[in-house]
């Protein structure tokens, strides 16, 4: 894993970019703070100890020294996608990880080899540094995913820990998720309810002004969601590109699920129509939604899936699906000729999908 010290600029996950404002130490009680530029290799050798896991297929991996990863090449295809989270906590590994595998399982792949750059700000600790890489860990086993390389370094480009990854997967020809088969008339499908990402970011960010405007049980039910669903899509995703002709899938995240129908509509080339009421919202969306005036159609919304089958695969996928993982899967359009974006509710006109050029979140923090 490279140190050099360098600045880097950082961009939230709704678009909005961390303030100036000057940090101040969380230093704990026998824990180092963390003098900027790269960590010393003993350090980085413990964490690495307790996020990496063996894994035959990785030639090299993550360790003071080594500049890349090296891994056994497959006659299948590789995946590659990046995500990055700004609100970084102790328990974040599961965030990160989740976000990442969801952009991978969309295609019929599956996740393998993680790439991770940690920037820190100034103030943090190795108790801090090494909580972070244990939450890694955990996630990482939790998915059979290995760590293979990465970058960590503290820096004053950052007010808070940023973390990005790079996620690898491989995926099998024949399973490959194809949109030049999508045809008007397929239908859209939509697994799980929409923004919970976003509803468990606003209640951990704005703790104490949700659990004083609805309640603290209320708050900690809504922070929870991002463990219980959770934001990981994979098991629905490769039951889909597994077992059925999926002629498109797509993952929900910046500007909502109002956003991700217009992303699938262009990613299909073909227009679409869909029945508002069929989505699924969660009570505690609806009410922290309300509660700081958003739109929950434009929240950050990972948790969900979105696929296009035909018609007949649509109803045997959400058959099986409500089965083997008891997961709501409800049909909530379909495609059509004219190439445009189109919503109603309780049969009335239709009328445009609204875009979001920005996350609702962002409206918020």
């Amino acid at each position: 894993m490279t140190m050099k010290k360098k600045a880097h600029s950082s961009r939230s996950r709704a678009g909005k970019k961390p303030s100036k404002k000057k940090t101040t130490s969380r230093k704990k009680p026998n824990s180092s703070v963390l003098q900027i530029g790269k960590l010393p290799a003993p350090l980085l050798e413990k964490c690495l100890s307790d996020a990496v896991l063996h894994d035959p297929w990785v030639l090299q991996g993550p360790k003071p020294g080594a500049d890349a990863a090296i891994v056994q090449s497959t006659e299948d295809l590789l995946v590659v996608s990046s995500d990055p989270i700004t609100f970084v906590s102790a328990a974040s590994g599961l965030h990160l990880l989740s976000i990442n595998i969801n952009d991978i399982v969309t295609t019929g792949g599956y996740p393998r080899w993680l790439n991770l750059t940690y920037l820190l700000p100034p103030g943090t600790t190795e108790e801090e540094l090494k909580e972070l890489f244990s939450s890694l860990g955990e996630a990482c086993k939790q998915f059979e995913v290995s760590l293979i390389g990465g970058h960590t370094e503290v820096t004053d480009a950052v007010t808070r820990p940023v973390a990005v990854g790079t996620l690898i997967g491989i995926l099998k020809k024949d399973r490959r998720v194809d949109p030049s088969r999508c045809q008007a008339g397929d239908f859209v499908i939509l697994v799980g309810s929409i923004s919970v990402e976003g509803t468990a970011i606003l209640a951990k960010e704005k703790k104490k002004d949700v659990a004083k405007a609805l309640g603290k049980e209320f708050q900690a039910q809504a922070e929870n969601l991002m463990n219980e669903p959770g934001i990981c899509i994979k098991d629905a995703a490769l039951l889909a590109s597994a077992k059925y002709l999926v002629n498109a899938m797509h993952d929900p995240t910046e500007g909502g699920i109002a956003t991700a129908l217009r992303e699938l509509s262009a990613f299909c080339n073909l227009g679409i129509q869909i029945e508002k009421n069929q989505i699924p919202i969660l009570p505690e969306t609806l009410a922290i939604s309300q509660h700081f005036d958003i739109n929950p159609y434009g929240l950050l919304a990972s948790g969900s899936l979105l696929l296009v089958l035909d018609p007949d695969e649509a109803e045997r996928f959400q058959e099986s699906l409500n089965q083997n993982l008891n997961l709501p899967a409800k049909i909530i359009g379909q495609l059509t000729d004219d190439k445009t974006c189109l919503w109603r509710e309780d049969g009335e006109d239709w009328t445009p999908i609204p875009e979001f050029t920005r996350d609702e979140l962002s409206q918020v923090l």
